[in-house]
């Protein structure tokens, strides 16, 4: 059963490559790829960059939802435990 999505489109988020378990940012550039299913990669985002969401995936292959996000000249999915909401 597919849980439900965690962001909308056109939501205002920001990139993480932080790991709770460890406290610490574990990944600083993040792969962006063309498609939901990792085929190619397109660019690399860096940690704390703020980023649109543009669209959302399920894959139930892997268990969890990807990400379409734009940030700046960098536009492509991700799997959405590198998006975390922005804070106001």
């Amino acid at each position: 059963m597919q849980p439900p999505a965690p962001f909308s489109i056109g939501d205002s988020v920001r990139m993480t490559g932080f790991d709770p378990v460890t406290g610490r940012v574990e990944v600083a550039e993040i792969n962006a790829w063309t498609t939901a299913q990792r085929t190619e990669l397109k660019c690399r985002v860096k940690h704390g960059a703020a980023a649109t969401i543009s669209g959302l995936e399920y894959v139930a292959a892997d268990e969890r939802w990807y990400v379409s996000i734009s940030s700046g000249s960098c536009a492509g999915w991700v799997p959405e435990s590198f998006v975390e909401a922005r804070s106001r």
